[in-house]
């Protein structure tokens, strides 16, 4: 039997999802300065993240049954209920797992008590319909690079934690964050295509 269609527009029974927040136009572009800067030492030794995609992740619910999109939404919107608009401000480069082994280059987020509050309400809201909280807690960043699969040698990653040592700006743009998406995560072999399922506004 086919499956009903849904509100992402597609009839599979399942889909990839996750929880975040988009960035303005001027952030994007500075974030793309800023991997072309870094992109004269790495080249083709990283992917890329492309400017369409960037986003700060706030949870990853991997695949979920498209049946269950509307209590994801009324869980999200009960998350966001009564939280005011606030600003966020970036901050210097880093790697995962750490600055030693990099494989993924990242614009950090400062600490932001708001951003904290509205994440533990995420989980909160998730944690009563089914979803594990996440263990690590938020570590909130942009993501620019990944290090490629085939590219895991000695000296990539020595250019990867030179480039780290050798980044010292401090990359400070601060930004409002007005609203909360929940998104689709296609992937594609031209990479990942993201589209909003649903956009949660954030108002006192």
């Amino acid at each position: 039997m086919k499956a009903a269609e849904n509100k992402t527009g597609g009839s599979s029974k399942y889909l990839r999802a996750f929880i975040a927040i988009e960035l303005p136009t001027a952030l994007k572009d500075e974030l793309t300065d800023i991997q072309k800067a870094l992109r004269a030492d790495l080249k083709d030794a990283v992917s890329w993240a492309k400017s369409e995609t960037m986003h700060l992740t706030i949870k990853f619910l991997g695949s979920i049954e498209t049946s269950r999109i509307d209590e994801l939404s009324v869980a999200i919107k009960d998350a966001t209920a009564d939280t005011a608009p606030f600003e966020l401000t970036t901050e210097g480069l880093g790697a995962f797992p750490n600055k030693a082994r990099p494989s993924t280059l990242w614009i950090g987020i400062e600490q932001s008590s708001e951003l904290k509050r509205l994440h533990e309400r995420i989980e909160s809201q998730l944690e009563n319909v089914g979803f594990e909280r996440e263990k690590k807690g938020l570590l909130p960043h942009l993501t620019l690079a990944r290090l490629r699969r085939n590219s895991g040698n000695t000296e990539t990653r020595r250019k990867l934690r030179k480039t780290l040592e050798a980044f010292k700006t401090k990359f400070s743009q601060a930004f409002t964050v007005r609203e909360l998406v929940f998104f689709k995560s296609e992937l594609h072999k031209s990479g990942a295509v993201h589209t909003p399922i649903e956009r949660f506004k954030l108002e006192d």
